[in-house]
């Protein structure tokens, strides 16, 4: 079933780990210098794609060691518990795309919010 929810990412040194995903990429690199409107979008790109193949690898150089994520259903899960859990393929995710995306900066910090829709099997 698919499920319509909204999501918010914040981007900063402080939230996520410099992105190592796309060291490569001058463009989606986070660091606390600079952020632009594309590295925020390719950061959450790398995150949605992380989601669908239950890439803890990536998930783990993404998130910081605070995050908390919060269900449509108001439950909690820290980053271990997250890791764990798309480690251990508990969840998976046919679809994980972003629609309505939107992008404001805040000196080294971006924020995005989107709507998102989900299809898992659990």
């Amino acid at each position: 079933m698919a499920r319509s929810i909204w999501h918010l990412v914040m981007v900063s040194s402080a939230l996520f780990v410099p992105m190592a995903v796309a060291a490569d990429n001058k463009e989606s690199s986070c660091g606390p210098e600079s952020i632009t409107e594309s590295a925020v979008k390719a950061t959450n790109a790398s995150f949605e794609a992380a989601m669908r193949a239950s890439d803890a690898g990536v998930l783990a150089r993404l998130l910081a060691p605070d995050y908390l994520y919060i269900t449509s259903g108001g439950e909690t899960r820290d980053r271990q518990e997250l890791l764990r859990s798309y480690g251990a393929r508990e969840v998976r995710l046919r679809v994980f795309n972003s629609d309505s995306i939107r992008v404001r900066l805040y000196g080294t910090v971006g924020v995005l919010t989107a709507g998102t829709t989900k299809e898992a099997t659990m």
